[in-house]
C-alpha cells in the first residue's frame, strides 16, 4: 500500500500516521523517499488496537477499584500511577497493602484476585475469562521469560518521598484441571539483606564469613537444609565483595530468582550436563576471580558440577558451592563422595546453617557452624 492508502485503510489523518511512524507504533518500509506498507502487517497492527480497547473495556471495573484504593495524596508513593499500565498499578496496590504474593485463580467460571498478607488471604475482585488474560498478557509483555515458559521476571521501580524503591516480581503460570492460574510473588529489594551484618547473630559469624569471602582462592561450602537461606548467606559474601573490590564475580544458577548489583549472573538448566560444561567454559573464558555455583540434592549432574568448582578453585579462583547437607562434616563427604577425592587443601571453609525467625522483631536470623579448611586462615 502506498502512504494514501495506507491512512484510509487505517482511518487515521495523514499527520496522525505520520507519528505513528516517527515513533515505531506502525509498520513500515521506506522506499527512497516514499513509505509502502504490507496490508498484512496493518492488518495485524489495526488488530492489536481493538484488543487493547478491549482488554481496556474487560478491565474497567479493576482499575476504578485501584483508583479508589490509591494511598493518600501526602504519601507521595508512585508519581503519575495513571501513566502506568494496569498491571503495574495492580502490583504497586498489592505491595501498599502489605502482600507478599498476588494469586488470579479459576474459580466457577470467573478468576479470584488475591493477595496474601501476613493476615491471611484478602479476596480483592472477581475477574471474567477476558480480563485475566488482558492482565496475563500485559504481564507477558512486560515480563523477561526465564528458561522455563510458564515463568518470568518482572522489574518494577517508582519513587517514595524522593527516593527509589525497587521491586523484584516472580510470574509463575500453572494450568489446572479448573484452569490457568497466575501467581505473582512480590521481592521488596529493600527486605533482601544486603550485608553480612544484616543475616548472622554475632561479630564472630559476620568476621568469619568475611574472612573466608576475601580469601583469594579456594573452595567455600554454604550447606544447610531445605530453605535454611545457603542463597542468601552466598548472596550477601558476594554484594560485600562486589561492593568493596574490584574483582569479577561470576554467578552459575539453575534460576535467578534475585538480582545482585555489579555481579554477572548467568542461568543454566544443571540437570543438562553438556549445557552446564559449555557455560562453565564461557564463564571461565570471562576472566573470574569469584564463582558462586547453585546445586541442590536434586540435581542429576552434581558430580560434573562440583568437580568442575574444585578445577576453578585449584586454578586461583574462589568458589562457593551451594550444598544440601545436616551438617559440615556431611557437606564435605558428599562434596569429596563427589569428586573422589580430598579437598582439605583447597577447602577455605564449610558452613553450615539453620534459620530462625525472632518472634517480635519478625527478623530472621541464621545460625552458623563453622569448619576452617587449610586456606581459610
Amino acid at each position: 500500500m502506498t502512504f494514501e492508502e495506507a491512512a484510509e485503510f487505517l482511518k487515521t489523518p495523514h499527520s496522525t500516521l505520520y507519528r505513528w511512524l516517527r515513533e515505531g507504533r506502525v509498520p513500515g518500509h521506506k522506499l527512497g523517499r516514499q513509505w509502502r506498507f504490507l496490508r498484512l502487517e496493518l492488518e495485524a497492527f489495526r488488530a492489536s488496537g481493538t484488543r487493547q480497547h478491549d482488554d481496556q473495556v474487560a478491565l474497567a471495573e479493576l482499575s476504578a477499584l485501584l483508583d479508589e484504593r490509591k494511598q493518600p495524596e501526602g504519601d507521595m508513593r508512585s508519581s503519575s500511577v495513571e501513566a502506568l499500565q494496569l498491571t503495574d498499578r495492580l502490583i504497586w496496590d498489592a505491595v501498599d497493602h502489605g502482600a507478599s504474593v498476588i494469586h488470579l485463580q479459576p474459580s466457577d467460571g470467573a478468576y479470584s484476585l488475591r493477595y496474601r498478607t501476613a493476615e491471611g488471604m484478602e479476596n480483592l475482585i472477581e475477574l471474567s475469562q477476558t480480563a485475566f488474560d488482558a492482565i496475563d498478557r500485559q504481564l507477558a509483555d512486560s515480563g523477561t521469560p526465564t528458561r522455563n515458559n510458564h515463568r518470568r521476571r518482572l522489574h518494577l521501580e517508582r519513587q517514595v518521598n524522593q527516593h527509589p524503591e525497587r521491586l523484584q516480581v516472580r510470574y509463575q503460570k500453572l494450568d489446572t484441571f479448573a484452569g490457568e492460574r497466575v501467581a505473582l510473588s512480590l521481592i521488596q529489594e529493600s527486605r533482601f539483606p544486603k550485608s553480612i551484618d544484616d543475616i548472622t547473630a554475632s561479630p564472630e559469624d559476620s568476621e568469619t564469613l568475611r574472612r573466608w569471602s576475601q580469601a583469594l582462592h579456594g573452595l567455600v561450602l554454604v550447606s544447610g537444609r531445605a530453605g535454611s537461606g545457603k542463597t542468601t548467606t552466598s548472596f550477601c559474601c558476594l554484594e560485600e565483595l562486589a561492593r568493596d573490590s574490584n574483582r569479577v564475580i561470576f554467578t552459575i544458577e539453575d534460576s535467578v530468582e534475585f538480582l545482585l548489583s555489579n555481579v554477572e549472573q548467568v542461568e543454566v538448566d544443571l540437570h543438562d550436563d553438556r549445557a552446564f560444561r559449555d557455560t562453565f567454559e564461557a564463564v571461565f573464558a570471562s576472566d573470574p576471580d569469584v564463582l558462586f555455583v547453585s546445586s541442590s540434592i536434586g540435581t542429576r549432574h552434581q558430580s560434573t558440577l562440583w568437580r568442575h568448582a574444585l578445577s576453578a578453585a585449584e586454578s586461583g579462583h574462589l568458589v562457593f558451592v551451594q550444598i544440601d547437607a545436616v551438617s559440615t562434616e556431611h557437606a564435605q563427604e558428599l562434596f569429596e563422595q563427589a569428586v573422589e577425592r580430598s579437598v582439605e587443601e583447597q577447602l577455605v571453609g564449610v558452613v553450615w546453617q539453620t534459620l530462625t525467625r525472632d518472634p517480635e522483631t519478625k527478623r530472621r536470623t541464621a545460625h552458623y557452624d563453622f569448619k576452617t579448611g587449610a586456606l581459610g586462615g
